[in-house]
């Protein structure tokens, strides 16, 4: 859990704001607070509605970083593919924003522990095609998200209903030099481990890059690189090989293409929101045929077969792991984490368990709550097939297409603390957007770096909630209504 959320004490079956909201069970947390499910009594009717609740600590969060996402989610108002805000206030030292619930969860659990898009074509290109309008949407009102991932993409029980979510990164400028903002996976290569002000990176193609990982996920369930860098072994073959992911997932040749016209090294040359919209349209398959199949390598035959949906009698347990697991075919964020002796590809053949620990493969390290699926089971796989070692993956420094630039933890700014400009390889002292269960790769100072147009702020979009006497005689000065909190964020 983050050190913001880690301030946020539990108020699971807490009451605020008169007792109009009471907050039930915390759904999720990251770098700036914590979500909730909740319920709200209607003021009329006085029937209850399901809500999400998002809670902000007022101390240890910048003013921008608090009301970065009431910000941009009062900017995009309603769209059927956007989750919508419905209030936000402010009450003793927390600041609540009231969003949609969907019961459906994220979309990550729909990809690996329930596999809902598992060689199913038409609810592929449905969902999808339903993202692509929700980012679309926040581009129209120049809102770019810089966070998209699965975990940030909500679903109702049906799928009628795909959202995006989790606006705690987002910024309303076209182009930024808040170098890796976002989760690694998903950056695009000129926004990875770069600090050279002169070359700022695009955020529109910061978005379209990510709905190309998140495509791919959804299709395969794995992920095609640990980081979009040409010292990251798999992204590297990309680049060399025309056909490398065919080589060893079962994807059509036409979504083979549209997503190296996604993942191009030159920015002008990605596809647009627009053509990205056509291209799957027009699509009539994201896997390859049967006779393909079997003419195909025996890692396209594995992946076949080891990737089908679940049956009564499949894999049902969730994983908690927020960037690796059935998600993740790199494994890991480092070679390092697999150079220890404690594991072999022979001691996980012989395991006659499905499933092994993550605290093996890393050494027992504090990751161990987080369980892997075995892909060299015996379960369920085809006689006579080779065994493929675990793939591993290397992080890097910078992408070497452009010159590189001093990283920040070698040289931090002035007003950074020591623990703000620690290594990339120190997950556990980096920050993340709030999200249920995940970790953002970035530091808080390169989040916050983008301007707040001062007439957003204008409205009253905060209103005060209720406190106990004890509250008010500590602090009978510290509550204040939106407009000066507003003013001293544009004065600051």
């Amino acid at each position: 859990m983050s050190p913001v959320a880690d301030r946020i004490p539990d108020m699971s079956l807490k009451y605020i704001e008169h007792g109009r909201y009471q907050l039930l069970n915390r759904l999720g947390a990251g770098s700036y607070g914590a979500v909730y499910r909740a319920r709200e009594r209607l003021p009329d009717t006085g029937l209850y509605v399901p809500r999400a609740i998002k809670v902000i600590p007022t101390a240890g969060t910048t003013k921008k970083a608090r009301f970065r996402e009431i910000v941009m989610l009062k900017r995009i108002a309603s769209h059927h593919n956007v989750v919508t805000m419905h209030r936000a206030f402010l009450q003793g030292d927390f600041i609540f924003i009231v969003l949609d619930l969907l019961e459906g969860g994220d979309l990550r659990s729909h990809i690996n522990q329930k596999r809902t898009f598992c060689r199913k074509d038409d609810i592929i290109r449905d969902v999808f095609l339903q993202i692509i309008d929700g980012v679309e949407a926040c581009h129209n009102v120049r809102v770019y998200h810089r966070d998209l991932k699965p975990e940030n993409i909500l679903v109702n029980s049906d799928l009628s209903r795909v959202c995006i979510g989790d606006f705690g990164l987002a910024t309303d400028n076209e182009h930024s030099t808040a170098f890796n903002t976002g989760s690694r996976h998903y950056m695009s290569p000129e926004c990875v481990d770069l600090a050279d002000e002169l070359y700022p990176y695009s955020t529109v193609r910061s978005d379209i890059w990510a709905l190309g990982v998140i495509l791919f996920n959804i299709v395969t369930g794995f992920l095609p690189w640990g980081r979009a860098t040409l010292k990251d072994s798999q992204f590297q073959q990309f680049l060399e090989k025309e056909d490398y992911l065919r080589e060893i997932f079962p994807i059509s040749r036409k979504l083979n293409d549209i997503l190296h016209r996604i993942f191009t090294i030159i920015p002008s040359d990605a596809l647009s929101l627009a053509d990205l919209r056509r291209e799957i349209r027009n699509l009539d398959t994201f896997y390859m045929d049967t006779d393909e199949i079997k003419a195909a390598s025996d890692d396209v035959n594995y992946m076949w077969q080891w990737y089908t949906p679940f049956t009564s009698t499949g894999y049902s347990g969730e994983s908690t792991d927020s960037e690796g697991g059935l998600d993740s075919w790199t494994d890991s964020e480092s070679s390092e984490s697999m150079s220890g002796d404690s594991i072999t590809r022979e001691s996980i053949v012989s395991r006659s368990s499905q499933y092994f620990s993550c605290s093996e493969l890393l050494g027992g390290t504090e990751e161990s709550r987080i369980t892997y699926l075995n892909p060299f089971a015996a379960v369920n796989r085809p006689s006579g097939y080779a065994v493929r070692p675990l793939p591993r993956t290397m992080s890097s420094d910078e992408f070497p297409i452009r010159r590189p630039a001093t990283r920040r933890a070698q040289v931090p700014p002035p007003s950074s603390s020591s623990s703000s400009s620690s290594s990339d390889n120190s997950s556990s002292s980096s920050d993340a957007p709030v999200t249920p269960e995940t970790h953002a790769q970035d530091p808080a100072t390169a989040v916050v770096a983008d301007v707040i147009e001062p007439l957003i702020l204008e409205g009253p979009v905060l209103c005060r909630g209720t406190e106990s006497a004890k509250e008010k005689e500590r602090r009978p000065t510290n509550v204040r209504t939106l407009s000066a909190l507003a003013r001293s964020v544009v004065s600051n």
